[in-house]
């Protein structure tokens, strides 16, 4: 049964995100904005903050002080062995060669037409991809799974996580220039459930809101310079998606917290 906290959370983030998106989907069809115009790029922001929003106001509304500290604690928690780094960024990088090699296996040709950009621009397009996309780990990891993990096993919540994500993206379906316009929406979703599940994963081991912002970060800078199957190819996306998934449960398998020495420096 859905908690007080769940509720608000989900509430709270679904209306700032669809508030935002289904609007802007309303502005550009009837050729008032763009995605690219003032109003449409502060619309398409603020539409990306409705997990965190959803997270505070939660926090502020069910909890105490002490919740607040406790969540600002595993946000700004970076005293880290440098492995669990290593995996924040590489395990990404390795998805998205997966996400390519799935793209060859259907068009052998792919690497003359598909662009990859030097690796320099990784670390170039990784701000963004905090704001346009790490910024939601507040909600989804920070809040949600920890929250969900008192009533439910981590594979059931990273299921339960992975539908929400992929139903919380539906607007961005429509809106044409986002990497959702051209692509099919159940690979997407299944392709959700294979990065929630090494989320969770890295979640369990650290406690670390920070370091799930920047593996979902560094998915998407890796996807932002050529690492990714063709968006619009289905074969090729649901290939991805179900070695994600391998992945993924392979992972989950082991997400059982470290001991406080192991998660340190």
């Amino acid at each position: 049964m859905i908690t007080r906290r769940i509720g608000i959370f989900l509430g709270v983030t679904f209306a700032v995100t669809w508030g935002s998106l289904w609007l802007l989907v309303y502005l550009m069809g009837i050729g008032a904005v763009t995605l690219t115009d003032p109003a449409g790029i502060m619309l398409f922001v603020l539409a990306g903050f409705g997990p965190a929003a959803g997270a505070y106001a939660s926090l502020r509304l069910t909890g105490n002080a002490h919740d607040l500290k406790d969540f600002h604690r595993r946000l700004f928690k970076v005293k880290l062995h440098w492995k669990w780094y290593l995996a924040a960024f590489l395990l990404p990088m390795a998805a998205g060669a997966l996400g390519l090699l799935s793209g060859l296996i259907y068009s052998p040709g792919l690497l003359e037409t598909h662009t990859i950009l030097p690796v320099y621009q990784f670390f170039l397009i990784l701000p963004a991809a905090i704001l346009f996309g790490g910024i939601e780990e507040l909600g989804w990891r920070g809040f949600a799974l920890p929250e969900l993990l008192q009533r439910f096993n981590v594979y059931t919540v990273t299921v339960m996580l992975a539908v929400i994500w992929g139903f919380w993206h539906l607007p961005l379906f429509m809106i044409q220039g986002t990497s959702q316009y051209e692509t099919h929406l159940l690979p997407f979703v299944l392709i959700g459930f294979g990065v929630a599940a090494m989320l969770s994963w890295l979640y369990i081991k650290t406690e670390s809101i920070f370091l799930c912002v920047m593996f979902h970060a560094a998915f998407n800078a890796w996807a932002g310079i050529g690492l990714f199957a063709p968006a619009d190819h289905f074969g090729a996306n649901m290939t991805f998606a179900l070695l994600l998934i391998v992945a993924g449960l392979f992972f989950l398998r082991w997400a059982t917290p470290e001991k406080p020495a192991e998660k340190a420096a």
